[in-house]
């Protein structure tokens, strides 16, 4: 199986990175105080990590091309 990469291939990480970080400021902003700490925390290192991944995914298989 081919993976054909293109110039329009970066949206895909792109979109998750922006989907992230989205659903990590609206768990950050909607949770009342007293769960913000460890759950809010949670939803921005899970972000990060979902954008570094898809990244670092996409970058391989544009050096494997």
């Amino acid at each position: 199986m081919t993976i054909t990469l293109t110039f329009g291939t970066w949206m895909i990480p792109f979109s998750i990175t922006i989907f992230s970080h989205i659903i990590a400021w609206v768990v950050a902003r909607l949770l009342k105080d007293d769960l913000w700490g460890m759950l809010s925390f949670s939803a921005i290192i899970i972000a990060l990590g979902a954008s570094i991944s898809s990244w670092i995914t996409w970058g391989l298989m544009l050096l494997l091309k």
